[in-house]
């Protein structure tokens, strides 16, 4: 191409500096796709191919409405690709030439944090793999609940059962790693550049999370979790360009705490899905959730996933059981409050994340004004664990680290102890 408009050097640089994604590119009231991202986009979107410019200088260009750019990002992350979205910066008002754009958020299948793109009742994860000195790192994150696991295995197939297990929606695999990855682990598999030293990971993990040792998470002594760890967080900076304060610890886990189920198994005992039709009626996760929050669902879908092995902790969560089904006033009692209670896990990560909308805080507003009952009705229970209940943060001790985990521009304030939101 001869010579090019600002415009096009503009899109043309950007694009560079993003060659695995989908630019959307913001002009006006739409968004702009231009050389092979609109002929990739125009044909997995079934959108009409157009064209800019003439003769040498012309390109394939295809856009839409940018108030209609969700169903479409959807559609792309659900083909398993990358959208990374280009907004204006700069008020064109007070712009000398062209007005400048940078990508504001890059979408891909693992890092999604919007509720309308995720399942309500499973986890979204994107899974890291690093290879050290023969050991196998695996890490994953859920960036809309916050929650992150790390662990590490000597084996290769008990690695590719743990993948299974996780089901994960996007893999990152260290440039150590040369074997394939079979295609039906995740929707998206990239690399990463595997450089970091333990020690430097251990520093970068340190200031991310603010703390003075590892110790505190437990992972102070692995080599190659550390740099899968880095490697999920790495990518989430990467991708959101925002806050990230509510995943603020990562927890170790070892295979061996629980019961090993291997992907054949899982199958045939139909705990996820049926075997005849994939279909989700009919099993044994259908018929056990009856969860009055999408947050209990989650949890109950890795209980049947990862069954316990210690013989104390088993009991601990029979006694729990054993005293609700007892006590028909207590289990009322929770089950009516509970009805009340949103996501909080995914509101309050969409609020750390500047991208929770009016109706959202009132929601939230709304499920944190029931946890004194909660606790409340928990605060003469026997078992173990419905006591371990009662540490959860008192209200407004939560309503800070909300409050604390927004940057600049907060999306809401609190007085007097009430979330504000303009118009409410």
């Amino acid at each position: 191409m001869s010579d090019v408009s600002p415009m096009v050097k503009q899109y043309l640089e950007i694009k560079s500096a993003h060659k695995d994604a989908i630019l959307f590119f913001r002009l006006g009231d739409f968004y702009e796709m231009f050389k092979d991202d609109a002929e990739l986009a125009s044909r997995e979107l079934e959108i009409t191919l157009t064209s800019r410019g003439q003769d040498d200088n012309k390109m394939p260009m295809c856009g839409f409405p940018y108030h209609s750019a969700e169903s479409y990002i959807s559609k792309l992350l659900q083909k398993g690709y990358k959208v990374a979205i280009c907004e204006q910066v700069e008020d064109p008002k007070v712009a000398k030439g062209i007005v400048k754009r940078d990508v504001v958020k890059i979408y891909t299948p693992g890092t999604l944090v919007e509720s309308n793109f995720v399942a309500q009742r499973s986890n979204n994860y994107l899974l890291a793999i690093s290879v050290e000195k023969g050991k196998y790192g695996i890490a994953y994150a859920d960036a809309s609940t916050g929650e992150f696991n790390v662990s590490e295995v000597d084996r290769e197939e008990i690695l590719f059962d743990e993948i299974g297990r996780i089901n994960p929606s996007e893999i990152l695999l260290s440039d150590m790693w040369q074997k394939d990855i079979p295609q039906n682990f995740a929707l998206r598999t990239s690399k990463f550049k595997d450089s970091y030293e333990t020690a430097e990971a251990k520093e970068y993990l340190k200031n991310y999370f603010k703390i003075h040792s590892l110790s505190s998470f437990g992972i102070d002594d692995m080599t190659a979790g550390l740099s899968a760890v880095s490697a999920i967080l790495n990518y989430l900076t990467e991708t959101q360009k925002t806050n990230l304060s509510h995943i603020n610890k990562v927890t170790r886990y070892v295979i061996g705490d629980y019961l090993f189920i291997d992907s054949q198994t899982r199958k045939n005992l139909e705990l996820l899905q049926t075997m005849r039709d994939k279909s989700f009626n009919g099993s044994l996760l259908w018929v056990l959730d009856r969860c009055a929050t999408n947050m209990g669902s989650r949890l109950l879908k890795n209980w049947i996933l990862s069954p316990l092995t210690d013989e104390i902790k088993i009991n601990q969560r029979l006694d729990a059981v054993d005293e609700l089904k007892e006590n028909a006033l207590l289990r009322s009692e929770l089950s009516l409050k509970l009805r009340g209670v949103f996501d909080i896990e995914r509101l309050t990560a969409k609020t750390a994340s500047c991208s929770a909308n009016a109706k959202d805080l009132v929601a939230l507003k709304a499920s944190l004004s029931e946890l004194p009952f909660i606790k409340n009705f928990l605060a003469n229970s026997k078992s173990q664990i419905l006591q371990d209940v009662l540490a959860l943060p008192e209200l407004d001790s939560l309503k800070n680290l909300i409050s604390s985990s927004i940057i600049d521009n907060p999306p809401f304030t609190i007085k007097d102890g009430d979330i504000i939101k303009d118009g409410y």
